[in-house]
């Protein structure tokens, strides 16, 4: 096992830990069960795997432990970049989670586009002047 791997795997057990009502038991084999489905549909690399979950495990503890928001915002996190590229749907994981995350999937998807755009811009305006 890689440093980055058992780093992620820590990492997610320490939250698990921290926010044990968060999820059943149930829920958190629903949710394992979902993200390999959706990496193993959009063909991600270990590598990969390991970044994306990193990345969404800090989102995840800074709004869990900075912002104070619960199971909906966690869920629409981890899942956000998987409801873009229709890997699955709002209602699968609403259905799934019993909890409401089509607002805050919008809001993200809102953000992601906006972000995307002001990169977008900046590269072009980098261009211009190389």
């Amino acid at each position: 096992m890689s440093t980055s791997v058992k780093t992620v795997a820590e990492n997610y057990k320490s939250l698990l830990r921290a926010h044990e009502n968060l999820f059943a038991f149930a829920e958190r084999r629903k949710l394992r069960a979902l993200l390999k489905a959706c990496f193993t549909k959009q063909s991600y690399s270990p590598e990969q795997i390991s970044a994306s979950v990193s990345q969404k495990t800090a989102v995840v503890d800074a709004l869990l432990n900075e912002v104070g928001l619960g199971k909906s915002a966690v869920v629409s996190v981890v899942f956000q970049d998987f409801i873009q590229n229709k890997c699955i749907t709002v209602e699968e994981i609403e259905k799934a989670f019993s909890t409401n995350i089509s607002t805050i999937t919008k809001g993200l998807s809102g953000f992601v586009n906006y972000t995307n755009e002001i990169h977008r811009s900046k590269a072009k305006t980098s261009e211009n002047y190389c």
